[in-house]
Protein backbone atom coordinates (compact mmCIF):
# COMPACT_ATOMS: atom_id res chain seq x y z
CA UNK A 1 0.00 0.00 0.00
CA UNK A 2 2.86 2.18 0.80
CA UNK A 3 4.44 1.56 -2.48
CA UNK A 4 1.28 2.39 -4.44
CA UNK A 5 0.70 5.66 -2.40
CA UNK A 6 4.56 6.84 -3.20
CA UNK A 7 3.88 6.11 -6.74
CA UNK A 8 0.50 8.13 -7.04
CA UNK A 9 2.54 10.89 -5.05
CA UNK A 10 5.70 10.87 -7.80
CA UNK A 11 2.88 10.80 -10.14
CA UNK A 12 0.85 13.79 -9.36
CA UNK A 13 4.03 15.78 -8.36
CA UNK A 14 5.07 15.61 -12.02
CA UNK A 15 2.27 16.07 -13.27
CA UNK A 16 1.94 19.01 -11.64
CA UNK A 17 5.31 20.10 -12.15
CA UNK A 18 4.94 19.54 -15.70
CA UNK A 19 1.33 21.84 -16.26
CA UNK A 20 3.43 25.00 -14.85
CA UNK A 21 4.29 25.82 -18.70
CA UNK A 22 0.96 26.96 -20.44
CA UNK A 23 1.66 26.48 -23.98
CA UNK A 24 -1.90 28.64 -24.49
CA UNK A 25 -0.02 31.54 -23.39
CA UNK A 26 2.70 33.84 -24.63
CA UNK A 27 5.87 33.48 -23.07
CA UNK A 28 8.03 36.31 -23.90
CA UNK A 29 11.82 35.88 -24.48
CA UNK A 30 14.54 37.83 -24.16
CA UNK A 31 18.12 38.13 -26.27
CA UNK A 32 20.81 36.54 -23.77
CA UNK A 33 18.22 35.45 -21.00
CA UNK A 34 15.78 33.43 -22.43
CA UNK A 35 13.00 32.54 -20.48
CA UNK A 36 12.67 35.26 -17.53
CA UNK A 37 12.07 32.64 -15.12
CA UNK A 38 14.87 30.21 -16.46
CA UNK A 39 17.58 32.14 -17.69
CA UNK A 40 20.51 30.48 -19.43
CA UNK A 41 24.07 30.45 -17.74
CA UNK A 42 21.71 30.48 -14.09
CA UNK A 43 19.51 28.04 -14.67
CA UNK A 44 20.52 24.59 -14.00
CA UNK A 45 19.27 21.62 -15.48
CA UNK A 46 17.22 20.16 -12.36
CA UNK A 47 15.19 23.42 -12.19
CA UNK A 48 14.09 22.29 -15.84
CA UNK A 49 13.26 18.90 -15.00
CA UNK A 50 11.37 20.40 -12.27
CA UNK A 51 9.42 22.91 -13.90
CA UNK A 52 9.21 20.81 -17.34
CA UNK A 53 9.05 17.14 -16.18
CA UNK A 54 11.09 14.22 -17.12
CA UNK A 55 9.90 13.69 -20.18
CA UNK A 56 12.39 14.78 -22.42
CA UNK A 57 14.51 13.09 -25.10
CA UNK A 58 18.59 13.72 -24.78
CA UNK A 59 21.29 13.91 -27.41
CA UNK A 60 24.30 14.82 -28.18
CA UNK A 61 23.81 17.88 -30.08
CA UNK A 62 27.54 18.68 -31.94
CA UNK A 63 30.86 18.99 -30.83
CA UNK A 64 31.73 22.67 -30.40
CA UNK A 65 35.07 22.68 -32.24
CA UNK A 66 36.52 19.06 -33.49
CA UNK A 67 40.23 20.29 -33.60
CA UNK A 68 40.23 21.16 -30.16
CA UNK A 69 39.40 19.25 -27.04
CA UNK A 70 36.32 20.99 -25.70
CA UNK A 71 33.15 20.19 -24.12
CA UNK A 72 30.36 18.49 -26.38
CA UNK A 73 26.67 20.27 -26.04
CA UNK A 74 23.59 18.26 -25.68
CA UNK A 75 20.46 18.53 -26.83
CA UNK A 76 17.78 18.14 -23.82
CA UNK A 77 14.24 18.01 -26.22
CA UNK A 78 10.78 18.45 -24.41
CA UNK A 79 8.89 17.81 -28.25
CA UNK A 80 5.54 18.22 -26.80
CA UNK A 81 6.26 21.42 -25.72
CA UNK A 82 8.36 22.75 -28.13
CA UNK A 83 11.73 24.06 -26.13
CA UNK A 84 15.24 22.58 -26.24
CA UNK A 85 17.65 22.93 -23.34
CA UNK A 86 21.25 23.04 -23.74
CA UNK A 87 24.29 21.78 -21.22
CA UNK A 88 27.63 21.26 -21.58
CA UNK A 89 29.10 17.84 -21.07
CA UNK A 90 31.79 19.05 -18.64
CA UNK A 91 29.74 20.99 -16.54
CA UNK A 92 29.56 19.26 -13.21
CA UNK A 93 26.37 21.77 -12.43
CA UNK A 94 24.67 21.38 -15.72
CA UNK A 95 23.80 24.72 -16.52
CA UNK A 96 21.60 25.58 -19.61
CA UNK A 97 23.83 27.10 -21.48
CA UNK A 98 20.89 28.10 -24.97
CA UNK A 99 17.63 27.60 -25.66
CA UNK A 100 15.91 26.94 -28.65
CA UNK A 101 12.04 27.35 -29.50
CA UNK A 102 10.05 25.66 -31.42
CA UNK A 103 6.35 24.65 -32.35
CA UNK A 104 4.07 24.29 -30.52
CA UNK A 105 5.84 26.89 -27.40
CA UNK A 106 4.09 29.62 -27.58
CA UNK A 107 6.17 32.73 -27.91
CA UNK A 108 7.52 36.30 -28.51
CA UNK A 109 9.89 38.61 -28.49
CA UNK A 110 10.46 41.89 -26.54
CA UNK A 111 10.14 43.32 -29.71
CA UNK A 112 6.40 41.03 -30.62
CA UNK A 113 8.12 38.17 -33.06
CA UNK A 114 6.29 35.30 -32.63
CA UNK A 115 7.15 32.16 -33.55
CA UNK A 116 5.11 30.43 -36.19
CA UNK A 117 3.71 33.34 -37.47
CA UNK A 118 5.96 36.87 -37.40
CA UNK A 119 8.77 36.53 -41.02
CA UNK A 120 12.23 36.83 -41.11
CA UNK A 121 11.26 40.47 -43.00
CA UNK A 122 9.67 40.82 -39.75
CA UNK A 123 12.88 40.64 -37.74
CA UNK A 124 14.55 42.72 -40.11
CA UNK A 125 12.01 45.66 -39.91
CA UNK A 126 12.60 45.64 -35.71
CA UNK A 127 16.50 45.12 -36.02
CA UNK A 128 18.44 48.28 -35.69
CA UNK A 129 21.74 46.68 -36.26
CA UNK A 130 23.21 45.74 -40.02
CA UNK A 131 21.65 41.81 -39.38
CA UNK A 132 20.60 40.23 -42.89
CA UNK A 133 19.30 36.99 -43.59
CA UNK A 134 22.44 34.40 -43.94
CA UNK A 135 21.31 30.66 -45.82
CA UNK A 136 22.89 27.59 -44.76
CA UNK A 137 22.16 24.47 -47.31
CA UNK A 138 22.38 20.98 -46.30
CA UNK A 139 21.41 19.19 -49.86
CA UNK A 140 18.15 19.87 -52.32
CA UNK A 141 15.68 19.01 -49.54
CA UNK A 142 16.78 20.45 -46.59
CA UNK A 143 17.68 24.97 -46.27
CA UNK A 144 17.10 27.72 -44.07
CA UNK A 145 17.18 31.04 -43.45
CA UNK A 146 18.83 32.57 -40.31
CA UNK A 147 19.18 36.23 -39.23
CA UNK A 148 21.86 36.69 -36.62
CA UNK A 149 23.33 33.34 -36.51
CA UNK A 150 26.67 34.33 -37.33
CA UNK A 151 26.53 37.46 -34.96
CA UNK A 152 25.11 35.25 -31.68
CA UNK A 153 27.40 36.28 -28.96
CA UNK A 154 26.48 39.79 -29.73
CA UNK A 155 22.96 39.50 -29.94
CA UNK A 156 22.16 36.63 -27.70
CA UNK A 157 19.24 35.43 -30.30
CA UNK A 158 18.99 34.17 -33.70
CA UNK A 159 16.08 33.26 -35.98
CA UNK A 160 15.28 30.72 -38.04
CA UNK A 161 13.00 29.47 -40.99
CA UNK A 162 12.85 26.42 -43.36
CA UNK A 163 12.95 27.06 -47.05
CA UNK A 164 11.07 24.25 -49.14
CA UNK A 165 11.77 23.68 -52.67
CA UNK A 166 15.36 24.96 -52.09
CA UNK A 167 16.69 25.02 -55.97
CA UNK A 168 20.52 24.62 -55.56
CA UNK A 169 20.82 26.96 -59.16
CA UNK A 170 18.88 29.47 -58.16
CA UNK A 171 19.46 31.51 -54.85
CA UNK A 172 16.13 32.84 -53.26
CA UNK A 173 15.17 36.33 -53.84
CA UNK A 174 15.49 39.12 -51.11
CA UNK A 175 11.70 39.12 -51.11
CA UNK A 176 11.17 35.50 -50.55
CA UNK A 177 13.80 35.49 -47.92
CA UNK A 178 11.82 37.49 -46.06
CA UNK A 179 8.57 36.12 -46.33
CA UNK A 180 9.59 32.96 -44.31
CA UNK A 181 7.74 32.42 -41.66
CA UNK A 182 10.03 32.01 -38.47
CA UNK A 183 10.09 28.40 -37.42
CA UNK A 184 12.94 28.38 -34.66
CA UNK A 185 14.05 30.96 -32.41
CA UNK A 186 17.43 30.30 -30.59
CA UNK A 187 18.58 31.43 -27.40
CA UNK A 188 22.42 31.23 -26.47
CA UNK A 189 25.83 33.88 -26.05
CA UNK A 190 28.02 31.70 -27.31
CA UNK A 191 28.49 31.12 -31.08
CA UNK A 192 28.59 27.63 -30.76
CA UNK A 193 25.59 27.90 -32.94
CA UNK A 194 27.66 28.62 -35.79
CA UNK A 195 28.08 24.60 -35.97
CA UNK A 196 24.30 24.12 -35.79
CA UNK A 197 22.67 22.71 -39.42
Amino acid sequence: MKKILLFLFITVSYTINAQKIDLKKNSTIIPKVGLKNYPIDKTTLPEIIKAFGNDYEKSEDFVINENEQLPKLYELNYKKFGISFYILSNDNNQTIRAIKFTKPFNTLTENKIKLGISTLGDVLKHTQNSSKISVSVKNKKEASAHINKFKLAETGISFSAKIANYDTNKYPSKKQLEALVIDEIYISNYQHVLLIN
